[in-house]
């Protein structure tokens, strides 16, 4: 059963200062409400970008604005102006800046909980296993190295039938020196496709006189290799 419940923003759970503002945070009720005071001189493309790491904000707010002039823009190019009494749905996708010489209060039931933080990278083992394929093409054995992580396991191809386990970067880089040192050796990707953070790779690696044909197994963890198996036909 549901009990009654009372909370202050002069005793928030958190509060996060940014350039011109900060957000204090309040939870209740299972949730997160928000204050946000914006000074003048606040933008939010200017003092909130560079902690979001995005190019505009992508928290949704459902706010009533308390106090001050709120201009929005959003990305498709529409822009209006929230006054006191206002109340406030912008969807993912604007920039803000206080309008005039008096700050901005506003009070946020839904976008506060990640406002003014670091929002998590997007994953793209693809792209990991596609950097990592390419500084290998170029027998860049240092940037290959710095693409798998400390305990980076790498199953070789040989010898039969298990192939030779190497982990962490030194052991790597003794397994893999040799490959590397053959400048006549051509590494080629034929496919690549994913499935979360497993990513498998078909390829051709030739040399003078010859080549095969194989899969890597990789799986990717904080945009690094964790783990590489590899496959020979025949």
């Amino acid at each position: 059963m549901q009990q009654a419940e009372q909370r202050s923003f002069v005793a928030a759970d958190e509060t996060r200062e940014f350039p011109h503002g900060r957000a204090e945070i309040v939870k209740i009720a299972g949730g997160e409400v928000g204050r946000l005071v914006f000074e003048p001189g606040w933008r939010w493309s200017n003092d909130v970008k560079p902690i979001a790491q995005t190019e505009s904000c992508l928290a949704p707010h459902f706010q009533y604005h308390v106090a001050g002039q709120l201009a929005i823009r959003m990305d498709d190019g529409s822009e209006l102006v929230a006054r006191p009494g206002d109340v406030t749905s912008l969807p993912s996708g604007h920039d803000a800046w206080v309008v005039g010489d008096d700050p901005v209060i506003t009070v946020d039931w839904f976008g506060a909980g990640n406002y003014a933080t670091a929002g998590p990278r997007k994953s793209n083992p693809v792209k990991v296993v596609e950097e990592f394929g390419a500084a290998w093409a170029a027998h860049d054995l240092e940037t290959t190295l710095a693409l798998v992580t400390d305990d980076c396991v790498f199953d070789a191809t040989g010898p039969a039938p298990d192939g030779i386990r190497s982990i962490g970067p030194d052991a790597i880089r003794a397994a893999w020196q040799s490959i590397f040192d053959d400048r006549s050796a051509v590494f080629e990707a034929e496919q690549t496709f994913a499935a979360g953070d497993r990513v498998v790779q078909l390829w051709r690696y030739s040399w003078d006189g010859g080549h095969i044909r194989g899969i890597d197994v990789f799986t990717i963890r904080d945009e690094k290799v964790s783990e590489k198996l590899s496959y020979v036909k025949g």
